[in-house]
Order: structure tokens, then C-alpha cells, then sequence
């Protein structure tokens, strides 16, 4: 994944340059953009979002953000049983954006953001020591929210961006699942994150 989005951005480079040398003179506003971002240097943690300029220095933006997915198999060792997880995150988000330039070649970009995000976890095992109805717990948790942008980008070009971003959130879940003794549990509750607690790496793309 990390060598995928290192090819994306020089072939977006490349192909921005190439298309401002052939039109010098034209000097259209770029009013799209479409941003890719993760926020861990693994890359298995990935945001797509899409922005218009809707307004002055106003951009309409939404995405699908914090997509993450992963699937665990732990083999057998002697005497031992097979177990399986199974996790999936991810976020819709919709908000509004204000750029502004700190330099020629910086730009600071902050608004805000509603946002809507679920949780899936799964363990199963086939331990038959364990009663049938606890071999497989899920959780589910739904979470709308309300959140903060804020970032700083370096212009590589008039159409590619490179930056990085928090966003920092408030969001209301509410968790459903069963315990290990077969019961469905609910919970409810305030929370606070920071995209896993550590700046958004992000690459934008304007047209």
C-alpha cells in the first residue's frame, strides 16, 4: 500500500506539470479536489474525500473516512483451538471547509465536519469447552459526531498538495453486543478522538 501511494502521487505530479507547461498563460481557478489520506504510516488506515468550491474561499466536502479492515486466524498450536477475528471501521463524513494562503507556498485549511461512524468486531472460536452461545461474540457501535479540520499543505504545484492534518472530534455511541456469557449488552457514551491520536498524512489533488 505504501509503495501504491508513493507511484499515485509522482504520477500526479508528473501529469500536473506536464498540463501546466502546455497552458501557461490559462489561469483557470481549480475548483474540485480530491483528497487521499491515512492516518498511520502503515497505510491500512485510509480516507478518500472530494471538496467543491462552492463559494469564495467555501469548500464543500465529503467523504468516506478512517477505512480500515482486517482478518486474524490463530492457528492451533497442541491442545490449543482455532479462533478467528474479524474488524472493519470506517466513517461517512460531510462538512465545510475555509483555505487559506500563509505563504506561496502554504496553505492553511480548517472547518467543519459532521460525521457518522461504525465499528464491527468479531471473535469466534471452536473451543468446545466453551458453551456454543459464547463461541462467537460481535459488537457493533454507531457514533455521529461532530468534528474539527485543521491542516497545513505545501503546494508541490497549483494542482497537487501534500500536508497534514488533525482532527480532533466529539461523537455519542452507542455499542451493542453480547457478553461472554451470551447476554446482549448496550452502552452509551460520550467520546473524544484524535484520528488515532496522531496527524493526518494527506496528498490533494486539484482540477
Amino acid at each position: 500500500m505504501k509503495k501504491l501511494l508513493i507511484s499515485i502521487i509522482l504520477l500526479l505530479v508528473v501529469f500536473s506539470s506536464a498540463v501546466y507547461s502546455q497552458e501557461p498563460d490559462e489561469k483557470s481557478v481549480l475548483k474540485e479536489e480530491v483528497t487521499v489520506s491515512s492516518s498511520n504510516l502503515k497505510f491500512d488506515n485510509l480516507s478518500l474525500q472530494y471538496a467543491r468550491l462552492i463559494s469564495g474561499d467555501l469548500w464543500l466536502n465529503l467523504g468516506v473516512i478512517d477505512l480500515s479492515l482486517s482478518a486474524h486466524k490463530n492457528m492451533p498450536s497442541m491442545g490449543d483451538f482455532v479462533s478467528k477475528d474479524g474488524t472493519f471501521n470506517g466513517g461517512l463524513l460531510l462538512g465545510i471547509d475555509k483555505h487559506k494562503s500563509l505563504a506561496p507556498k502554504l496553505e492553511l485549511i480548517y472547518g467543519l465536519n459532521i460525521i457518522m461512524y461504525y465499528s464491527y468486531i468479531n471473535h469466534t472460536t471452536d473451543n468446545p469447552s466453551i458453551p456454543a452461545y459464547a463461541r462467537s461474540i460481535t459488537v457493533n457501535s454507531f457514533s455521529p459526531g461532530v468534528g474539527v479540520g485543521l491542516g497545513v499543505f505545501y503546494k508541490i504545484n497549483p494542482s497537487v498538495l501534500f500536508g497534514f492534518e488533525v482532527n480532533p472530534s466529539v461523537s455519542y455511541s452507542f455499542i451493542n453486543g453480547r457478553n461472554p456469557d451470551g447476554l446482549p449488552y448496550k452502552n452509551r457514551g460520550i467520546y473524544f478522538s484524535i484520528n488515532n491520536e496522531v496527524a493526518r498524512v494527506s496528498l490533494k489533488y486539484r482540477f
